[in-house]
């Protein structure tokens, strides 16, 4: 097996882990010998146990922020917040009208947006949801 070099967990690695992993989407299940297994969607693999929900979503909360501590302080990336990512997808047909109308309005756009990026802050709008992270430019 390769010796790795040995890496420091710095107070700020360990701060920025923290912050990342407050937004990650958590998951308990009952675990038939430990009370509740736990586990992240963005870190499937990271898993923890514990008694009660309350035991199982701190040694979960502990893992992650190790595991993505670790990510970090040797440069690599941990995962993105689930809610962060768009992944899901819908296809609107546009007369040729319709499509030209969007790619002027989101041309005039002062924030420099796509048109899939109007469409998304509209729809935010109409619906009373809150601006995601970046939602002005590139969301």
């Amino acid at each position: 097996m390769a010796k790795g070099r040995v890496v420091e967990l710095t107070d700020e690695v360990v701060e920025e882990a923290e912050r990342i992993v407050r937004g990650y989407s958590t998951f308990m299940k009952p675990h038939s010998s430990s009370g509740y297994m736990g586990y992240a969607l963005e870190l499937p693999a990271v898993v923890a146990r514990g008694e009660t929900q309350e035991e199982c979503l701190s040694a979960l909360r502990e893992s992650l922020i190790h595991s993505v501590a670790m990510m970090l302080a040797q440069d690599r990336k941990p995962p993105v917040p689930a809610r962060d990512r768009k992944v899901e997808q819908i296809n609107v047909r546009l007369s040729a009208e319709e499509k030209l109308a969007l790619m002027e309005l989101a041309r005039k756009d002062p924030a420099g947006v796509t048109p899939s990026d109007l469409i998304r802050r509209v729809l935010r709008e109409k619906l009373s949801l809150p601006c995601e992270p970046g939602c002005g430019k590139g969301a």
